[in-house]
């Protein structure tokens, strides 16, 4: 089950990164789709990976480790984006504020999705990055036997 679930998270989050590229270039023309929110997020975006990248270096987990922290963070991310988008779509669907089409023809609202969504991935891959306490300890759940260890193993040697 934790196998199938991990998947889901890791397809979810090969989903989201062709949602945000989708987001972020809609007429496929380079670097002038880029608005300053954007290149806001982009900039964002990349030390957040530097930061759970630079985390991971110092518990010793590998490039792999920081890939799949990267997907399922984000495969989480796309995640409760689709549930709360579904949601909220469900909502304005009963009230009948949308249009025959079937969507919204506000412009504000495209704004207001892209804010969300580029926030919320930066949120998830800011919490994805394994805190790192004063005496070693890993607040990581996957690594907290190998955290008590290291830290017994510390004071080992200082005992020493």
């Amino acid at each position: 089950m934790r196998f199938i679930v991990k998947m889901l998270l890791l397809v979810a989050g090969l989903a989201a990164f062709s949602l945000t590229y989708y987001f972020i270039f809609p007429n496929n023309d380079g670097l002038l789709d880029i608005s300053r929110l954007e290149g806001a997020f982009l900039f964002l975006y990349t030390t957040a990976i530097i930061r759970l990248h630079a985390r991971n270096r110092q518990l010793g987990y590998g490039i792999w480790k920081t890939v799949e922290k990267v997907m399922t963070s984000a495969g989480a991310c796309c995640l409760t984006y689709f549930v709360v988008f579904v949601t909220l779509l469900v909502l304005v669907a009963n009230e009948g504020s949308l249009s025959a089409s079937g969507t919204t023809d506000d412009l504000s609202t495209v704004q207001l999705t892209l804010v969300i969504w580029l926030g919320s991935l930066l949120v998830f891959l800011y919490l994805a990055a394994p805190k790192v306490q004063l005496l070693g300890a890993v607040t990581d759940s996957t690594q907290g036997d190998l955290a008590m260890e290291t830290t017994e193993q510390k004071s080992a040697e200082t005992r020493q």
